[in-house]
């Protein structure tokens, strides 16, 4: 649900059509990296630390990406 609406208001602040074709694409790959990294490594980091480190490292995550 969440790349759904991150594509479309991608759409819409883009109104150049070949730039929009470019932009969208760059998410679509942003998106598959995660998940091709982020499974691995998460199940990696959750077999090692167990579940607490995993917690601590997306809250620290946030707060830094929130500037907090």
């Amino acid at each position: 649900m969440i790349n759904i609406s991150g594509m479309s208001m991608v759409a819409n602040m883009i109104r150049d059509e070949e730039s929009r074709i470019e932009q969208i694409g760059f998410c679509l790959s942003g998106m598959a990296t995660g998940v091709l990294i982020g499974y691995p490594f998460g199940s990696l980091f959750y077999e090692w630390f167990g579940k607490t480190i995993l917690f601590g490292i997306i809250a620290i995550a946030i707060l830094l990406l929130l500037g907090i």
